[in-house]
């Protein structure tokens, strides 16, 4: 299920969506793994999928599925918040893995048209701009008793997006 063939062993290309267990996005996932494979886009292609006990977890032909608990609630604050799933579901991959590298987030809804063969660096992920987001006080007041980051370095960005792993491990040095 993995293509390492003309992979960059010491940097590969990690190819990552968070998702659900519902059909709708077990069928987007399905045509994201066929447009992986259709490219030949080398490294993993993962699933991380936030699901409850009783909930069954999926199957792929090339996908490797990783299943992460399911939850919307912050261990520190006790807000709830739907994305939670996706920092919980990332933080579950790295801790559980030894992955090294370029991770390229990206939805389930989206496709590949070509292989990305783009890396990147600690420090240095790129990302596509989210236009007509902002990020209000309210969010930035969150963030900052969250991550303790300097709010004046947050920037509107959104999925798909190229992060180094090392950039994705908290309390990790770069």
């Amino acid at each position: 299920p993995v293509l390492w063939e003309d992979a960059d062993l010491e940097d590969p290309i990690y190819s990552v969506s968070c998702t659900d267990t519902t059909d709708y996005i077990h069928w987007q996932c399905e045509l994201l793994e066929y447009s992986w494979k259709q490219v030949g886009q080398t490294g993993e292609l993962s699933r991380l999928v936030a699901r409850k006990d009783d909930q069954p977890v999926p199957d792929h032909r090339y996908t490797k599925v990783i299943s992460t608990p399911f939850t919307n609630i912050h261990p520190d604050t006790g807000d709830r918040y739907a994305p939670y799933n996706r920092l919980f579901s990332f933080k579950k991959w790295l801790d559980e893995g030894d992955q090294n590298g370029t991770v390229f987030i990206l939805d389930p809804d989206c496709v590949f048209r070509k292989r990305v063969s783009n890396r990147v660096k600690p420090g240095a992920p790129i990302a596509q701009r989210w236009r007509g987001f902002g990020v209000g006080p309210n969010m930035r007041k969150a963030i900052g008793k969250i991550s303790g980051i300097d709010l004046e370095l947050l920037q509107d960005v959104t999925w798909p997006a190229l992060v180094h792993t090392d950039d994705l491990q908290i309390g990790r040095a770069s």
